[in-house]
């Protein structure tokens, strides 16, 4: 015999010696949690499990954390109920005469372990003051509890939960957000939708793109923000009446702002009950980001799940997408017939924005991308310091500079439609690109356009790659040299640099690091007033790749007045020089925005909008300071969160009291 069984043997004994309680009954066993860990090799999600027993008589209980090798150990099982007898044995002396468990095996392995022919072993579908246990274990870890799960909703089952994951597996694959923009609003004509989700966008996820649903256009035109004239021209055109404006502003209230919104997610990022579903019952899921969760907000932090029918539109809706074609798309209007849980259905859905529909009372779409076009090209060949001198020369050349001139040239007809292509979001953008390079295949500046507006970081490489070779084609030799440092300030140029940050940014996406890190340095060198920013660009991927000694000579190198080098340098000095001194830096680099570090601290520890803008100024000033601090977190927030220890030492320092220091001229600040 083993001396873990000699032991084990040893404690039985001793319980067994314990006298028998009539009016005690104990229930427990093992307990699956809804909570997940990941594998350390794999990264697939795995369940974590609690050993448990509760004397209910007593209402003494044992909850141990368990792995799913130590869940399958019966001894180790066997050895929890042992413990809940023998510890502390003078005031909790004796054993039970009745043992609840939901798995009648384990019941029956412990009866014989125990050799105990007068224990009655209850099996019951459900085990109450167990699940009091993990309830309690639940609101510690998440304070609270966690969203319904899917199956929590009306008339949903896995099997709906089943077909509606297929769908998403196939919206996923066709990767739609590479074809469809933010903008464009897609309207479900027919069959009516459920209340709320009338019409969606397609959202701006970095990796996995969900959709986000309103109760109409003119809800999605309120959330936006939109000219209250045009929404009042589009409910003419549409045929609504004041009756009906006013019951979609009461609904509009009522939910708060809030919309149903489809979202795809790492595991980790699904309401805890939903994991299950796809861990235990693998569902079918298109990746590691791609697990979908359909979900409203409603008021103090809870949420709304969608019951059978809302489920069923949501399948039906990426069944649809998922078999839409480009051409279905530049139509403007198309069907698609689709299995669902429900059955077939035959949806038809629109883009307005790609229909020749003008809003009425408003110019057509030809006449507003032609008047864009004849403003572009203005600011284009004048290359104005700034918006104050393009309106004084405007005012001073009069109105025959701003008349539309006909393209005639193939060149000039592809230019045209570049310049118009800045008047129009989302896929018409993308329309009126393309047509450019049907029109003369070397413009350079449709396919580095084109690349801006393309979502998949490779597909847009290829198309920066392709503009920029057509720059160099198109650019006189003899400026090559001549201009350099100076880029930004020729028409031929400007099309080059444009295309090579859009190279870089598409390499620093796609991780090729020494790529993005070359192409960033050669914008650099080609415009000395770096109007792309490539500094700070550079700045943030070194800093996220750990590439230290370069970042340190970068910051040395160049001036820049911005939070972006202020706190480029605390960062820096966390990482390589001492608390003290990394202190004092971070105060230089509050006095340049003291937000900066407020926003860092709340988005990566999911604090919300704990930030406060009084600290800041007052009004414009105020709103200037927040739009700069995001934009820094937005650029150097992985840096931030992929150096240990930062984001706390930050979050530690905003609580401290600041003293005044006297100034550091090596990095024009205070000396620490």
């Amino acid at each position: 015999m083993s001396e873990d069984a000699r032991h084990l043997s040893l404690r039985i004994d001793r319980f067994m010696r314990l006298p028998r309680r009539s009016v005690e009954t104990w229930q427990g066993g093992v307990v699956g949690l809804p909570l997940f860990t990941r594998d350390g090799a794999s990264g697939e999600p795995v369940r974590r499990y609690a050993i448990s027993w509760a004397n209910l008589a007593t209402n003494d209980v044992t909850f141990l954390s368990a792995t799913p090798v130590e869940a399958r150990d019966r001894d180790g099982v066997l050895d929890a109920l042992l413990d809940l007898g023998l510890r502390n044995r003078k005031a909790r002396e004796g054993r039970p005469a009745r043992l609840e468990v939901q798995d009648g095996s384990l019941g029956a392995f412990i009866k014989e372990a125990l050799r105990d022919s007068q224990l009655e072993v209850v099996v019951l579908p459900a085990l109450p003051r167990i699940q009091e246990e993990i309830d309690g274990v639940i609101a510690a870890e998440y304070d609270g509890p966690f969203p319904p799960g899917a199956l929590e909703a009306e008339g949903v089952t896995v099997e709906r939960m089943r077909a509606f994951a297929d769908a998403a597996e196939r919206y996923v694959a066709r990767a739609l957000w590479n074809d469809i923009g933010l903008s464009d609003l897609v309207v479900v004509e027919a069959p009516s939708a459920p209340h709320g989700m009338a019409c969606f966008v397609v959202d701006d996820a970095e990796k996995v793109p969900g959709l986000e649903f309103y109760a109409s256009p003119r809800q999605y035109h309120d959330a936006n923000d939109e000219d209250e004239d045009e929404i009042a021209d589009f409910d003419r055109v549409e045929g609504r009446g004041q009756d009906e404006d006013a019951e979609d502003d009461d609904a509009l209230d009522a939910a708060d702002g809030l919309y149903w919104r489809l979202d795809f997610v790492a595991i980790d990022g699904l309401p805890m009950p939903d994991v299950g579903l796809w861990a235990d019952l693998h569902l079918p899921v298109a990746g590691p980001l791609a697990y979908p969760v359909a979900i409203k907000p409603l008021d103090f932090g809870n949420v709304a799940r969608p019951d059978a029918a809302q489920l069923a539109f949501f399948e039906a809706v990426l069944r649809a997408l998922a078999e839409t074609t480009e051409a279905d798309i530049d139509s403007g209007r198309w069907t698609r017939t689709v299995g669902t849980a429900d059955g077939a259905v035959t949806w038809r859905l629109s883009i307005p924005s790609l229909l020749d529909e003008p809003l009425e009372g408003q110019p057509g779409r030809d006449e507003q991308e032609r008047s864009a076009a004849v403003l572009a090209r203005f600011l284009d060949e004048g290359q104005f310091e700034d918006l104050d001198q393009a309106v004084e020369e405007l005012q001073r050349a009069g109105r025959p500079k701003l008349e539309y001139q006909v393209p005639v040239t193939p060149a000039e007809k592809a230019q045209d439609l570049v310049y118009r292509s800045g008047a129009v979001l989302g896929r018409r953008r993308t329309q009126l690109l393309r047509e450019a390079l049907v029109a003369w295949p070397e413009c350079p500046d449709a396919p580095v356009r084109l690349g801006e507006n393309t979502r998949d970081p490779a597909k847009a490489l290829a198309l920066f790659e392709a503009g920029c070779a057509a720059a160099e084609r198109a650019i006189d030799p003899g400026l090559r040299e001549s201009l350099k440092g100076h880029y930004r300030e020729n028409r031929q140029t400007r099309s080059y640099l444009r295309g090579l940050m859009g190279m870089a940014t598409a390499h620093h996406r796609l991780g090729r690091v020494d790529e993005a890190v070359s192409e960033y340095r050669a914008l650099m060198s080609l415009d000395d007033q770096d109007g792309a920013r490539a500094c700070h660009h550079l700045l943030a991927l070194l800093l996220e790749e750990a590439r230290d000694d370069e970042a340190g000579a970068l910051l040395g190198e160049e001036e820049d007045e911005g939070p972006e080098w202020a706190y480029g340098w605390t960062l820096w000095a966390y990482r390589n020089t001492s608390r003290r001194e990394a202190t004092g830096i971070l105060r230089i680099a509050q006095e340049t925005n003291p937000g900066v570090a407020r926003v860092l601290v709340s988005e990566a520890l999911g604090a919300g909008d704990d930030w406060e803008l009084g600290e800041w100024g007052a009004g414009e000033d105020a709103d200037v300071a927040l739009d700069e601090a995001l934009d820094y977190v937005r650029l150097f927030g992985l840096a931030w969160e992929r150096t240990d220890g930062a984001i706390e030492w930050l979050a530690d320092e905003l609580d401290r009291p600041r003293h005044r220091r006297g100034r550091n001229r090596r990095r024009g600040g205070r000396e620490r």
